[in-house]
């Protein structure tokens, strides 16, 4: 990187910091309001219909609003999208608290939709922001960067709930003081998202000419259907999509894994879901070493046949003595971490610098699409791998078998892209 390059990656320190302190708040509160909600449904009746419709409808904004948020991206300064963003996020978990606090499940639902259209709304204009003000070789460094500093977020937000949500002494109005604190931390934490927004970077709009979607889904499914012309910007947004949906594969099949096979409880269903986490933003930063420079996508298939291997490797789990399967599960489970993030940090980051800068929030809004198209399909794909294998162990080496095939795919493929 010559002089000229570096001084533009330090200017820019302050900006991406008040970018990534907005995201990181964000990150919290969408953690801790959703595994307050979990826990409130799974304590009161019909709790796992309750968990289901919490994850729906967070799903349900990315699906309907996609093209939406793309032409927002495009069409207006980004940095304005994201100041609304996170001042509707604020409104949302005002609404948010009040429910936590009622015990309001019409409340608790209409913030998880809110939630899923603010993010939905946040997620291209805060990722298309990143490419205009860094160089291209940076990307996936601030990328990687930002992973890190998520990490812990998303862990902290998890852990607060469970904390907070065990202090069940009544405080004002008879509500427990633990639902109190919630609510008082997902209004104040979303105000400081909010006041580091402001810092974002003052860019012009991409495409200020940019004509409304009105066809909404229809006109994302074109979008996605137009990126075959780019062959690798195509390969890799299907890698992308690929790596959030065994993700979301894995979230599910750990908590069977854990409950009904191990016979553990959740602070070891927690523990198994941390050690897949920091081994994402461990492998984000090992990816700007192994999956970096013109030919960045050579670490895909190997990465993906790694994957395939330790996921193969957790179906052989029950004929390990009783006492030695958590251990085991746990290393392995921080191996798919680590291999996801080499996998998923570099996809993410190329569609990033590849996309047309006019077009560039409607293409990540585009891949956003087909990846949540994908992750809702994650819970009925995984009752029917436990139906029909009985256990998680036999359903995660299924999963190792599909990763499998996309590093043969992938294989297949980028030798074709480097023949031409």
């Amino acid at each position: 990187m010559d002089n000229a390059l570096r001084q533009q990656v330090r200017s820019a320190r302050r900006k991406f910091a008040s970018m990534a302190g907005a995201y990181a708040m964000g990150v919290f509160n969408d953690s801790l309001y959703r595994q307050s909600a979990i826990l409130l449904a799974l304590a009161g009746s019909s709790g796992a219909i309750k968990e289901g419709w919490i994850l729906t409808i967070f799903t349900v904004p990315y699906l309907l609003l996609a093209s939406t948020a793309g032409w927002l991206a495009d069409r207006f300064p980004k940095r304005r999208i994201i100041i609304a963003a996170k001042a509707l996020e604020l409104v949302a978990m005002g609404l948010g608290a009040v429910g936590i606090c009622l015990g309001s499940w019409p409340l608790i639902l209409a913030m998880a939709f809110a939630m899923g259209m603010q993010s939905c709304l946040f997620g291209p204009s805060l990722n298309g922001s990143i490419p205009e003000l860094y160089p291209a070789a940076y990307v996936q460094r601030a990328n990687s960067i930002l992973k890190v500093v998520v990490t812990p977020m998303i862990l902290a937000g998890l852990v607060a709930a469970g904390f907070a949500l065990h202090v069940k002494t009544a405080g004002a109005g008879g509500i427990p003081v633990g639902r109190w604190i919630v609510g008082i931390a997902l209004v104040a934490v979303s105000t400081v998202g909010l006041l580091f927004s402001v810092g974002s970077p003052r860019r012009p709009a991409a495409d200020p000419g940019a004509p409304f979607p009105w066809l909404g889904p229809i006109r994302t499914i074109v979008e996605l259907w137009e990126l075959r012309k780019d062959r690798l910007l195509a390969i890799a947004s299907v890698a992308s999509v690929f790596i959030w949906f065994v993700g979301s594969m894995l979230i599910l099949l750990i908590s069977v894994l854990v409950m009904d096979q191990l016979q553990a409880g959740e602070a070891i269903s927690g523990s198994l879901l941390a050690a897949q986490v920091v081994g994402v933003a461990i492998g984000g930063v090992l990816s700007n070493v192994v999956a970096s420079g013109p030919r960045w996508y050579r670490a895909l298939a190997p990465s993906a046949a790694g994957l395939g291997a330790v996921l193969l490797a957790m179906g052989a789990l029950p004929s390990l003595p009783t006492d030695a399967q958590i251990p085991v599960a746990f290393v392995l489970l921080g191996l798919t971490g680590i291999l996801g993030g080499i996998f998923m940090i570099p996809c993410g980051s190329f569609i990033q610098v590849r996309a047309p800068i006019e077009k560039r929030g409607t293409i990540i809004a585009s891949v956003s699409f087909a990846t949540f198209a994908a992750i809702s399909l994650s819970g009925l794909i995984e009752w029917l791998l436990i139906y029909s294998l009985g256990l998680a162990t036999s359903a995660l080496a299924a999963v190792g078998v599909l990763a499998i095939g996309m590093a043969i795919w992938l294989r297949w493929v980028l030798n074709e892209e480097t023949a031409a």
